[in-house]
Parts: C-alpha cells; structure tokens; sequence
C-alpha cells in the first residue's frame, strides 16, 4: 500500500527507497488474506507501518475502518455509469 505525500509513486511500484519493499510493498493484486495480515500487523506490530509504507515514521493509527463492497464485473459498472448518466440528462 502506497503513502500519500512521503514518495513518488514510481518509487512505490519500483520499490526504491523511502517505498517499501517487495515482501509487503507493492503488489499488482491483493489477496483477502494479504489484506487481513496487513490490517492485523498494523493494529498489532510496532514496526508494521515502516514494513508496508516505508520510512515514514512510527503508527499512524490506533483504529483502522475498512468497508467490503459487492465484487461488479466491468460490464456491469459501464452499464451503470451509463444507466446513470442517461438519468442525468
């Protein structure tokens, strides 16, 4: 997971110092179970937050909210940002 304003975005992907690494930094997919250990370290670990967002200093946080949405196709969320723009109009 990136954090907003303490490096570029490129250094994120790339994994390029201050961005953290490969092993809990940038991924092209999440998993729910990544997603779980990432929300469970940072509650519980002290050094978690270095660990997925890089040097950017101690816990940011004491309680983190979360929501899960309904997974939509791509074909369904065109559909209804077009059924939504024609009510627009």
């Amino acid at each position: 997971m990136a954090y907003e304003g303490k490096y570029l975005l490129v250094n994120y992907v790339k994994h390029n110092s201050p961005a953290p690494g490969e092993v809990k930094g940038y991924k092209t997919a999440w998993t729910e179970n990544d997603l779980r250990t990432m929300l469970s370290d940072l509650l519980t670990k002290s050094n978690a937050w270095e660990e997925y967002f890089g040097n950017v200093g101690p816990a940011q946080a004491n309680i983190i909210h979360y929501y899960k949405y309904k997974t939509t196709t791509l074909d369904s969320a065109v559909s209804n940002v077009n059924r939504y723009r024609e009510l627009c109009r």
